[in-house]
């Protein structure tokens, strides 16, 4: 499941609450997915998939107009399908893909969040695997989301992950699956 391997890393100590280490992350998650999900995917896809990534700058969804994580969807998906600048069909799909996230993402106007926009990037992939790949990949595990007293952009109930919020004891909540 694709959240519940954002989460099990963005809780690794070196990960950051925001940065460029989220534009590497996205690609690596949904190839290692893909892999786990019977798609023929190699451990040298997943590596090419993360170091294209990190070659996404931090900042790029308001310098340049891109989420990192739209991009890293879009390395991810490229990737899958094998495109080049001379693919044609293999680089509409990425694209279409890296689009579909990016539209997504500017819904909402805020200010970054890395785990918003993770979420919803891997929420679309889900809904794009179904149409474009022989095997969907799954979203549906459970992100709590934690960090809102920590992420001064925090949008409140603008966000949809407003509603896990950690409140005291409250049970988690589990996110629909597609």
């Amino acid at each position: 499941d694709m959240l519940e391997l954002l989460v099990e890393i963005r809780n690794h100590q070196a990960i950051p609450m925001h940065g460029p280490e989220h534009h590497a992350m996205l690609p690596g998650i949904i190839l290692a997915v893909a892999k786990n999900s019977g798609l023929s995917v190699t451990r040298g896809d997943i590596l090419t998939g993360i170091e294209r990534g990190s070659k996404v700058p931090g900042g790029s969804c308001g310098f340049m107009g891109s989420c990192g994580a739209a991009t890293g969807v879009g390395i991810g998906f490229a990737v899958l399908f094998k495109a080049t600048p001379l693919t044609p069909l293999a680089r509409q799909k990425a694209q279409s893909a890296t689009a579909r996230v990016l539209t997504a993402i500017a819904g909402i106007p805020a200010g970054r969040c890395c785990q918003r926009e993770s979420y919803m990037a891997l929420q679309e992939v889900a809904k794009l695997s179904a149409e474009l790949l022989e095997q969907p990949l799954r979203a549906g595990g459970a992100l709590i989301c934690a960090q809102y007293g920590d992420n001064r952009e925090c949008v409140g109930r603008q966000c949809p992950l407003w509603a896990t919020r950690k409140q005291g004891a409250a049970a988690p909540v589990t996110l629909p699956m597609y």
